[in-house]
């Protein structure tokens, strides 16, 4: 799986302030001009292309934001509980000696 890669903070500003210009001209041509609420031989739905597409870019853009700032903050977490309580990987068994009566007794 390849994935993309990851934009700066420079450009998804950008990115995010060109979609959200969009999104207010499509809000102003869908309210004002009515020709633009129905389909272009070219383009298809107007609607979609003045409104839904940069709302899905802008939701798309904060997930992802949101996605990494999680991400941070489980890895910030976890290494500070294996500060805090020692992390140890796998719990392993514990050689328990055999040295008690219960135990004892029911060897052969």
């Amino acid at each position: 799986m390849t994935t993309a890669p990851a934009l700066s903070a420079a450009a998804r500003r950008t990115a995010t302030s060109a979609c959200r210009a969009w999104l207010a001209a499509g809000v102003l041509l869908l309210a004002f001009v009515p020709a633009a609420r129905g389909h272009a031989e070219w383009l298809g739905w107007l609607p979609f292309w003045l409104l839904v597409a940069p709302l899905l870019v802008l939701a798309q853009v904060e997930a992802l934001d949101a996605f990494r700032a999680s991400a941070a903050w489980a890895s910030r977490s976890r290494r500070a509980l294996c500060r805090a309580f020692g992390c140890h990987g796998q719990a392993r068994r514990l050689n328990v000696s055999c040295s008690t009566p219960a135990v004892q007794s029911r060897r052969p």
